[in-house]
């Protein structure tokens, strides 16, 4: 989950994040697409306030982390 910019200062830092940490901050966040560059398909909750992962996790698990990790809705609607 990184949303991070090369232009803040922190961008380059790996700062390590506690999991209960990052499912708080998953369930409270609703994502507006746009026009959907910088929305994962898989892991934001983009979708009525849910990810595909919390809606589909059967799927998901079909699909490799490094897919999961690195598609947009972007890239999707393309394909």
């Amino acid at each position: 989950m990184n949303k991070t910019e090369e232009g803040h200062p922190w961008s380059g830092l790996d700062i390590p994040i506690q999991p209960q940490a990052k499912e708080m901050f998953a369930i409270s966040v609703t994502k507006y697409v746009g026009s959907g560059t910088k929305t994962m398909f898989w892991t934001d909750r983009w979708l009525c306030g849910s990810s595909l992962l919390d809606l589909a996790p059967a799927i998901v698990a079909c699909v490799s982390k490094r897919s999961i990790n690195l598609h947009t809705v972007a890239e999707a609607l393309e394909n």
